[in-house]
């Protein structure tokens, strides 16, 4: 049976783009195609708008496939478009590409998959057909990169996957920034139908009830399964259950806050930090997140050192004077080394935040710098 290309829609579709005249001489795929079926092709590197690959001919030939980039401001606008919709992003993250998210950017006008122009070939064979077999045959190949990995198809198009994870990090925390500032200034269209502010400040307030929250209080657990369409399972419910609970208990108790004014990243860092055995949890926030589970994991030990402040210091990095890292430096000796607002040295490492505290990371074996300290007023505070 003969060897196929292109199992998944987008797989497909590059090859449909690619016969259909994305490369000037579509007849030519015929050949490449089996050049490709007889594993003649090995790819050596996937850059951003660029493969090359060996491929076995008569000799081996050196076969480039380059591709045309998105100019950046097209770029936003995907940014924008997936992480506007949850769901988009949880399949890029799953390693799919939804067919609505294609959809949508055609009509924005940013094609991912080629078309006539954007695909040029360039091989060391005597052939100067465009394009030649062993392009045609990479071409094949390049439908089986995408189709394991269609974050591959982005980076052909100019952005990396750590690029586009970031980027799209950054618009999300924008748009919780957004959603939050909308939630503290409501727009008189949702005041309709509520209480005249002015007859509430004319009322008596009654006495709230004393409550005395304990240790051994019970944290209700949610039993009933919940409607098959709901986007929820009943493991979902009872952890957030167990967490508003747990908060709220501790809110009474005169020891928490019900971490509403949290960023997605922060809070996610902190019902680790209360959970921390929880795998399960670790491996679906950081996927709903666009981080790593290494990122997520470290930022829920800065959590259990110092909260909110902590993961900043742990996750972002500014850049401030030579004179206000003079006590990083001082306290970590001359060989220190300085990066943006971090002081490395003697296998120590030191960061300030924007507050004026310091920090200590230690290093860790797979997650990298981790903070070990809370906050200090004085480097050498933190190294004691």
């Amino acid at each position: 049976m003969a060897r196929t290309f292109g199992t998944t829609w987008w797989g497909t579709a590059w090859l449909e783009a690619l016969e259909q005249g994305a490369l000037a001489d579509a007849a030519r795929l015929s050949r490449g195609r089996t050049y490709a079926r007889q594993g003649k092709v090995f790819i050596d590197e996937v850059l951003p708008g660029l493969v090359r690959a060996r491929v076995a001919g008569t000799e081996e030939y050196a076969a480039d496939l380059s591709i045309r980039e998105i100019p950046d401001d097209q770029w936003q606008v995907v940014v924008e478009r997936v992480a506007a919709r949850a769901k988009h992003a949880a399949a890029l993250n799953a390693g799919e590409l939804p067919i609505e998210l294609e959809a949508e950017l055609v009509d924005a006008g940013i094609h991912v998959l080629p078309r006539v122009g954007d695909l040029l070939g360039d091989c060391s064979c005597p052939d100067w057909g465009e394009p030649c077999k062993h392009v045609a045959a990479l071409c094949y190949l390049v439908a089986d990169l995408i189709d394991s990995d269609p974050f591959s198809l982005f980076l052909l198009r100019g952005r990396s996957r750590n690029d586009l994870l970031r980027d799209l990090r950054t618009e999300r925390q924008k748009l919780a920034g957004a959603a939050a500032s909308d939630d503290a200034n409501p727009s008189p269209a949702a005041e309709v139908g509520g209480v005249d502010g002015a007859s509430i400040y004319q009322c008596t307030p009654a006495p709230l009830p004393m409550v005395v929250v304990g240790a051994g209080t019970a944290i209700s657990q949610v039993i009933s399964q919940p409607p098959v369409d709901a986007g929820l399972d009943l493991i979902d419910l009872r952890r957030l259950a167990d967490d508003a609970s747990r908060r709220a208990r501790a809110t009474l108790g005169g020891n928490g806050d019900l971490g509403l004014t949290l960023d997605s990243e922060q809070d996610a860092a902190r019902r680790v930090a209360a959970a921390p055995a929880d795998i399960d949890q670790l491996n679906e926030l950081s996927e709903s997140l666009l981080c790593s589970t290494e990122d997520l994991a470290a930022w829920a030990i800065a959590w259990r050192h110092g909260g909110r402040r902590a993961v900043d210091v742990a996750r972002t990095s500014w850049t401030p004077s030579a004179d206000q890292l003079y006590q990083g430096r001082f306290a970590l000796g001359a060989k220190s080394r300085v990066a943006a607002n971090t002081v490395t040295g003697g296998g120590q490492q030191l960061r300030l935040d924007q507050d004026g505290l310091w920090w200590r990371f230690t290093a860790h074996d797979s997650l990298g710098w981790i903070v070990d300290s809370s906050g200090f007023e004085h480097a050498a505070d933190a190294l004691e």
